[in-house]
């Protein structure tokens, strides 16, 4: 059937509409089939046709059980509602209700923090670092922190270099809405600065051929270094008038001449500096009086170096290096000392004091050789021979800048005259 309501179909059986619920059928309470009442006993009429009033309470007690049936099956069928209830109601004719959309919730900001200012600094210096919010809010409370405070201390913003290092530099902000935030920025502290000074002592020297003296570098630094790490390069203008190995000046010839020291300091850094020499002629060398024998001390030109005819050493020249005089006796009356051997010098004090003849016995053939030719090469002389010139280009303190042609004896101070007498009387007696 169809629903005089909404229009739609609904099933034939059923009393109310499953869409509006509108009722279909009346709903027809079962008729009590009425008490039959006593009939009194006809009197027969003749050739009456026989009562049928038997068939009305028949068909009242159909009717009501076929109401009962269709309300059973109206309850038990899907889409039936129960009765008494109250009808669904229907989207199509009732108009949809307007839902209103609910407020949204307003989000606080989202802010970014960071630093902002320098990020180095010098040991012992200080520097302000400010903490920056964006977008921009007031800032109620900031704390500052330091990764390492050996290095780097922090106050209220402002860090203080302690030691050379890197550091992370911290801040912990709050917002005026309660809001925490951090920034960090990573911070180098850098050394502090050394500033060396060099000086020469003497500047100025004056010599007398013959003798030596030594120029002395002093190195500060400024913050004070409890130690330098330095070299030093020596060189001298005119070898011929004044030679230099590590300060020492050994005075060769008349003139005056500059004596150049380059000291190089940590860092790359190089200083320079000069000192002024002035060679006056030798005095002349007079002979001590020999106690108990009658021999002198030779004048300032001494024998020149010489090889052994048999010597000891290998590839050792058969033939002496340059012919030489017959050397003076040693003055023996004077006061001698024991020679002193260091890794460097066969006989370190042959400058200082005069080697005693006992000691000189200790040394074999070769040893003397090199002993004889150490004073020599003190002062930077050169020599044909070759395995003699290789061993003191072994010598860390050996430069060899004057040809044995061009070298004046006048350069031995007069331990080292006496010293080159000594060595050689060894060498004769042996």
């Amino acid at each position: 059937m169809i629903c005089k309501q909404c229009g739609r179909e609904v099933p034939d059986q059923v009393n109310f509409c499953r869409y509006c619920g509108v009722q279909l059928v009346p709903v027809v309470a079962p008729i009590p089939a009425p008490a039959p009442e006593p009939v009194p006993k006809p009197v027969p009429v003749p050739n009456a046709k026989k009562s049928r009033r038997w068939l009305i309470p028949v068909i009242a007690g159909g009717a009501a059980l076929c109401v009962a049936i269709i309300l059973l099956l109206s309850w038990l069928l899907p889409g039936k509602e129960p009765v008494g209830e109250e009808p669904p109601v229907s989207d199509v004719t009732q108009d949809e209700p307007v839902i209103e959309p609910e407020p949204e919730e307003e989000l606080p900001p989202v802010y970014e923090a960071s630093i902002e200012g320098k990020d180095e600094v010098t040991a012992g210096k200080s520097v302000t670092l400010s903490a920056v919010v964006a977008p921009e809010t007031e800032i109620q409370r900031a704390v500052w922190t330091s990764s390492d405070e050996a290095v780097a201390t922090m106050d209220n913003g402002v860090v203080t270099g302690v030691s050379e290092g890197e550091v992370t530099i911290r801040v912990l902000l709050l917002t005026e809405d309660n809001q925490v935030l951090e920034a960090e920025l990573p911070f180098t502290v850098l050394p502090i600065p050394v500033t060396y000074n060099a000086v020469m002592e003497p500047e100025e020297m004056s010599l007398r051929a013959g003798s030596a003296d030594e120029f002395k570098i002093t190195v500060s630094s400024e913050p004070e270094q409890e130690e330098i790490e330095y070299t030093v390069t020596w060189e001298s203008a005119d070898p011929k008038i004044a030679a230099v190995t590590d300060g020492r000046v050994q005075a060769v010839g008349e003139g005056e001449v500059t004596v150049t020291a380059r000291v190089s300091l940590p860092g790359g850094k190089l200083i320079v500096l000069q000192g002024r020499v002035t060679v006056t002629a030798a005095a002349a060398a007079t002979p001590p009086a020999a106690s108990g024998s009658t021999s002198q001390k030779p004048s300032a030109t001494p024998q020149q170096p010489t090889t052994p005819q048999q010597p000891t050493a290998p590839q050792q020249p058969t033939t002496p290096q340059q012919p030489a005089p017959q050397p003076a006796a040693p003055n023996l009356s004077l006061k001698d000392e024991a020679l002193v051997a260091t890794e460097d010098y066969l006989i370190s004090n042959s400058n200082s004091a005069y080697i005693s003849i006992s000691s000189l016995e200790a040394l074999n053939d070769t040893e003397l050789i090199y002993a004889r030719n150490e004073i020599y090469a003190r002062h930077g002389r050169r020599f044909d021979t070759g395995w003699i010139q290789e061993y003191f280009n072994g010598k860390s303190w050996y430069e060899g800048t004057i040809s044995p042609a061009q070298f004046d004896p006048a350069v031995f101070n007069e331990y080292e005259l006496e010293n080159l007498l000594r060595i050689q009387y060894v060498e004769r007696n042996r």
